[in-house]
């Protein structure tokens, strides 16, 4: 199976969409479009180059301003953030399992570097569906924030460090010098953003990357 990300159109199939929550499809398939169309949020989908019309996962990025009182200790912020929003997430049932939801969050990562980049912020919130979606966010860096774990936090300054080799610490298989693992993490998510922005790439391609093989 070849993937492509693409931003949402109304050729895209949204009907069919089904992630096992309510919410997530109601938007996709009611609020999506018109809250692109208003300039209000970009949402990007994931299809198959056979099907292309099919959504298989999407998620939506809009710009945001995060309460920083209840951020974890340490680097000080001023009270009010800027920064893009991960306002949805969400990978149909019948591709669930096979790291699609990975490959959107890392998409959504790099255009959020390559975002503040040109105009300034700080980071990327997400606000998590549950404590599930929470444990996933926090696998690849994520901060939850002192009042609600579901609501969580990685600053630009992480997702913009120069790439390095992802090393033993992460994979298991250690001898060389050990990076951080907040550098690993990215360095992987950063590989596997790049190699995502191809125009094809199949399922077991993707597995490999996300798992660092």
């Amino acid at each position: 199976m070849a993937l492509q990300i693409a931003l949402l159109a109304r050729q895209h199939d949204r009907k069919q969409f089904d992630c096992g929550e309510s919410s997530l499809n109601e938007w996709l398939q009611r609020m999506a479009l018109q809250q692109q169309e208003k300039n209000f949020a970009r949402t990007r989908v994931i299809v198959e180059d056979q099907e292309p019309k099919r959504v298989l996962g999407y998620y939506a990025l809009l710009p945001a301003q995060v309460d920083t009182t209840h951020f974890p200790p340490g680097r000080k912020f001023p009270r009010r953030l800027p920064c893009l929003l991960l306002g949805r997430l969400a990978v149909d049932r019948i591709v669930q399992g096979r790291r699609i939801g990975e490959l959107l969050l890392v998409d959504a990562i790099e255009r959020t570097r390559r975002s503040i980049a040109e105009i300034g912020g700080a980071g990327l919130y997400a606000d998590a569906l549950n404590e599930r979606a929470a444990a996933f966010y926090v696998r690849y860096g994520f901060r939850p924030l002192l009042d609600d774990p579901k609501r969580l936090f990685t600053e630009v300054r992480f997702v913009l460090r120069k790439r390095q080799v992802v090393l033993e610490k992460v994979h298991g298989r250690g001898a060389m010098k050990r990076p951080s693992r907040g550098e690993a993490i990215v360095t992987r998510l950063r590989h596997v953003a790049r190699r995502a922005t191809r125009s094809t790439m199949t399922t077991d391609e993707l597995m490999a990357l996300t798992r660092g093989d």
